[in-house]
Formats: C-alpha cells, structure tokens, sequence
C-alpha cells in the first residue's frame, strides 16, 4: 500500500524559534512520531534554523530550493506549487495562511488559521502584505480542505467574516521541557542579570505595531517621571526586531539609558534566558492590540507568572480566563498601579491540554485526509 505523502510549508522553521515557528515545530516532533506510516515532506527556500534538526526522523525528506525566493509568497505560488507536484503530496499543511492556488486536485489542504490581522489591525502589516492577505485570504480559505483555527475566539471570526466553519480547533503546543523553576536556582540567575525574583515585570514579542510595545512604554516612562523610579517595577524588554521599529527603539534607547535599573533590553533571547526570565517575572505583560492566541501568555501561565494582557477572547482564552484583563481604553491607568507594586489574589496553576492530545487530533485530521 502507497505510504500517505504530507507536504508541509517550513518557511517558518528557518527563522528564529519564535510564535508561528514554535507552533510548527513542537506539533511536527508529536505528528511525526504518531504517523509513523506517513513520509513527510519539508519545503523551504534554504536549509537553516531549526529546519536541520528534522532530519534526524526517517520519514522526513527535507526539499529545498531558491529559486524565486526573494518574494517567499512568490516562492509559494511558483516552486513550492512545483515541488508540490513533483512529489504527488496527498495533504499539504499550509503552516503560514497561504499555499499555492494551483496544485494537484487530489492533495488536500490542511489550512492553519493563525489570526486576522489584515482585517483588524492592517496599519500593523506591511502594505505589501496586507494587500496579498486581503486579495487572496478569501480564496485560499474557501478552498481548503480542512481549516483548523489556533483559537475559538479566530473560529468564531471565521464565521462572522467569511461565513465559513471550521474542522477541528488546535490551540498551540506547549513547549514540553517549560515548567516553574525551584526558587533557589532562580533567584542565582536573575542576580547576575540584576534582577530579583518575582520583583520586575516581563514583556515578550517581536518589535512591530501590532505588538502594543510603544504604549507600554510611554505608560511605563509617566510612572517613572511621577514616581521615585527605585519605587517602580523594573521592565523587561524580550524581543527581536520587526517592522516599524525605529521609533519603538529610539524610546527603548532613551528610556535605558536615562534609567538603567529600570529599563532591560534582552533583545532576542535562546529558549532557556526565555524560561529563565518568564518563570522569575512578577507579571507578564501582553498589551498586543491584537493576538490570534497569545503563546506566551500559556508559557506564562505554566511557569506560574501572572499575567496583564489585553482584554480580548482569544488572549483569554490562552489564559485559561485566568489573568488580569484590560481594555485598551483602561490599560494605562490601570497599568501604572501594578508598575507600583497593585496586587491580587493569585490565580490557580492553569492545566492546558497535553501536546499528546492535540497532536492526535491533528494525525486525526492528516489520516482521514
């Protein structure tokens, strides 16, 4: 019998680990050891990142190929749809909202919908981009197979924007090794970072727009100039560069330099300093003004750090409905009184699904393609 051929966009497993490239990497480890039967096929424009590490499963082909890659949604829509074809793929996992639109009638479409942001908040996304997900979202949603949203908050906007149902939803994965770390150790690592346990506050993303940083931090600067800084919070800053980032990182630079013990700038950081940081925070922030999910607020949350985030379902629903929720008309004023040292009563651990279970619900979906 003809083993089952699933190809699989892992662009995004060539760049830093970080939202979209955790979310492929930690399911494909649990798929590829559930269908065993089935050979995998990788597709990406260059052999970097974590796609290597794949390598190492048997049932993995690793396809590579430039050509045409300096557009990659151009490389999308011309030689990966070629390599689609030339290696008779049956299921097609569309990893980043977009495949190619002409492909083999028999391979079907496993179509991961990851958020809504060039509906929501299209000032966020490039021009280029924005125009390519307005024009082509309608299309390439109405033709998949299978729509597999990462949040019941997305499916519903399914239904309400497109008219559309959805087949089955998969919230991400949780990285397996994340868990609290004993206080003693933690309290050793954060001293040399300068650092006290449960005595700063965390905020964790890619400097862009969407991302909120900007308002966190000019709310964070009235604090300081309205209060003894020693009285503040100290903030850090995760993340790597995006796009329109130039303003964010004049005020970054300007607000560290004129208050060092308050302002740290990691930039982008390895999965441990990740851990590291995340388990020791008193409170993470995610102000995004939009997220289809919110991974770092779960990560938090199983950490057993509190979490500020915006008020919206989908980051609620990554905090299991257990965080501290503000509105974006509320959040500044709210803010500066945790910056202050403002508590509450401790939410219980949160218990999220198993990446086991999801795992099998996606194999469920891949077998029955």
């Amino acid at each position: 019998m003809k083993k089952k051929r699933i190809g699989i966009d892992a662009l995004p497993l060539t760049m830093p680990k970080t939202g979209v490239a955790n979310y492929i990497f930690y399911f494909l480890e649990e798929i590829l050891n559930l269908l065993p039967d089935c050979d995998f096929y990788l597709y990406a424009h260059e052999l970097k990142g974590d796609l290597p590490y794949f390598s190492r499963f048997p049932n993995v082909t690793i396809c590579t190929d430039a050509r045409l890659s300096k557009s990659l949604s151009l490389w999308i829509q011309t030689t990966l749809a070629c390599l689609l074809y030339r290696d008779q793929i049956d299921v097609f996992w569309a990893t980043t909202q977009i495949y190619p639109l002409i492909k083999r009638k028999r391979t079907k479409v496993l179509f991961t919908l990851l958020d809504f942001v060039h509906l929501l908040y299209p000032e966020t996304l490039t021009p280029i981009k924005c125009f390519a997900h307005r024009l082509l979202t309608p299309a390439l949603l109405k033709h998949a197979d299978y729509i597999v949203p990462i949040s019941y908050g997305s499916a519903k906007r399914l239904k309400d924007y497109y008219e559309l149902d959805h087949h089955s939803v998969i919230e991400p994965p949780i990285k397996p090794w994340l868990k609290p770390i004993e206080k003693s150790l933690l309290e050793t690592w954060l001293m040399a970072k300068g650092l006290s346990y449960k005595g700063y506050f965390l905020t964790v993303g890619t400097l862009e727009p969407r991302k909120n940083l900007e308002g966190v931090l000019t709310t964070y600067a009235a604090t300081l100039v309205a209060h003894e800084p020693s009285k503040v919070f100290p903030l850090v800053v995760m993340g790597g560069d995006g796009w329109k980032t130039s303003h964010v990182k004049t005020l970054l630079a300007e607000l560290s330099q004129k208050y060092p013990k308050n302002v740290i700038i990691t930039g982008y950081a390895s999965e441990a300093d990740q851990w590291h940081y995340l388990a020791g925070a008193r409170y993470l922030l995610m102000l995004s003004h939009y997220e289809g999910y919110g991974m770092p607020i779960a990560e938090a949350r199983v950490c057993g750090t509190e979490v500020i985030c915006t008020d919206v379902p989908e980051m609620r629903e990554a905090a299991l409905e257990q965080g501290i929720f503000l509105t974006q008309s509320e959040y500044r004023e709210k803010l500066q009184e945790y910056f202050l040292g403002a508590s509450h009563e401790p939410f219980p651990k949160s218990s999220y699904s198993s990446n086991r279970e999801k795992g099998l619900k996606f194999a469920a979906i891949i077998s029955s393609a």
